[in-house]
């Protein structure tokens, strides 16, 4: 239902988007670095065209979102994403940037963005990015029969007299979602219809939280969808809303943290949601059986052929020191042991699965057995470049890596050498 009496009263115009903050990545690897961070393929991104992009933690999670396009003059790539999480997505996208020729920085104040509203926005269709003298329109798809643009500069060609409510009113009725300080790590990216809008490329190669998105795509595992509502109040970002004729809406999400924690088998058994119209507010009653807490089960490593399954043994998080009983399963382990994996800098690719399918098709069974699947890199590794910036002047790199020398991986670095972690016992086959 539109909040607006006809078509003339629908907003039009232009209006400040303070809430809005631009990540700008530059270098000779922006793309490529991105390309393995983001949802989206960043690698094959077209001029003149903009995407969406999702950025996701190692549970798949979204940590933000991007409205991403190339810039004409330097070929930098911008990030246009919510200002409240823009400082914590630049630090934690920095931390990986390591030795890739790609600089992030927050360029917030040199491209200030508008909002803009009308039948004069430019762009023949959704996405498309028109560049001019005062500035850049990034068009945006429409809402309520509206033509929508994101104004990169810092004077919008048309006035500003549209105001914020009707430019986020437009931003709820398109569809296309926005991750905010609030919502962020809240959903994978299906669970806010992202890969519905084209944020989300499942024919590119890995990124953080993959394989639990694709898993989302292809297994049937979502439970979550967007919707747009309309309320008798005010709703904020991240607020939970449920259906006072569905109280089991909140206890699956109390019994899914179970199953996060060990107890696979948790159910609800009865649930009852008293809601009060005039307090807007609601009163749950749960009962949900934990069944019994389930440990790690043995760990079946897929794709090695050069180095010891030691190597893989050695970096699990809930391996005890005796080994004398088994530690208790945690989805969480199971991502610390993912991640240890991939910075091991033994391997080009890594996903560690829980066999769920196993536990389900046998009731008696105490464990969750583990898949690791891994694809090696090369044992030996010499590195050779030279190059000269702005900011630090001329520089060169010169590298060797040996993953098995002596009985532990080595690596070298501009005469640095070092222990890769973990591996004093690694060894070839």
């Amino acid at each position: 239902m539109s909040a607006f009496a006809d078509d003339s009263s629908l907003p039009r115009g232009a209006v400040p988007l303070p809430d809005w903050g631009v990540i700008r990545a530059t270098g000779a690897d922006a793309r490529s670095f991105l390309h393995g961070q983001l949802t989206q393929d960043v690698a094959h991104l077209e001029a003149g065209r903009a995407r969406l992009a999702g950025y996701c933690s190692p549970k798949g999670r979204l940590l933000a979102s991007f409205v991403m396009w190339t810039e004409a003059a330097s070929g930098d790539v911008l990030l246009a994403c919510s200002a409240d999480l823009l400082p914590a997505t630049l630090k934690r996208l920095s931390m990986f940037v390591l030795r890739a020729k790609c600089k992030l920085g927050d360029a917030s104040a040199a491209l200030p963005l508008h909002g803009w509203v009308g039948s004069d926005v430019p762009g023949a269709q959704p996405w498309q990015v028109t560049e001019g003298a005062a500035g850049t329109a990034v068009r945006l798809p429409d809402a309520a029969g509206q033509r929508r643009a994101l104004w990169v500069g810092a004077a919008p060609p048309v006035p500003e007299t549209l105001a914020p409510e009707g430019w986020q009113w437009l931003e709820v009725m398109s569809a296309v979602p926005r991750i905010v300080a609030a919502t962020a790590e809240q959903f994978v990216p299906q669970m806010i219809n992202l890969e519905a809008v084209g944020g989300v490329n499942f024919q590119k190669g890995c990124y953080p939280g993959q394989e639990v998105v694709a898993r989302s795509q292809y297994r049937g595992t979502l439970k979550r969808r967007g919707v747009v509502v309309e309320s008798d109040v005010a709703l904020q970002p991240g607020q939970e809303i449920f259906h006072s004729a569905d109280p089991g809406q909140p206890a699956d999400q109390d019994r899914d943290v179970l199953q996060q924690r060990g107890f696979v088998r948790a159910r609800v058994v009865a649930s009852r949601a008293e809601v009060d119209p005039g307090l807007t507010a609601a009163s749950l009653t749960l009962h949900i059986d934990s069944g019994p807490r389930l440990a790690f089960g043995p760990t079946t490593i897929r794709g090695l052929q050069r180095y010891d399954r030691s190597i893989v043994e050695a970096l699990q998080p809930w391996a005890s020191a005796s080994g004398e009983r088994a530690a208790a399963y945690s989805f969480d382990d199971l991502l610390t042991f993912q991640a240890r994996l991939r910075a091991s800098g033994y391997f080009n690719s890594v996903d560690v699965l829980p066999d769920l399918a196993a536990v389900e098709a046998d009731p008696a069974r105490t464990v969750v057995p583990v898949l690791v699947e891994v694809t090696e890199r090369k044992t030996q590794r010499a590195m050779f470049g030279i190059g000269y910036s702005s900011d630090e002047g001329a520089r060169g790199l010169l590298g060797y890596e040996h993953r098995n020398l002596l009985g532990r991986g080595w690596q070298c670095h501009e005469n640095k050498p070092s222990f890769l972690p973990d591996l004093s016992q690694s060894s070839l086959n």
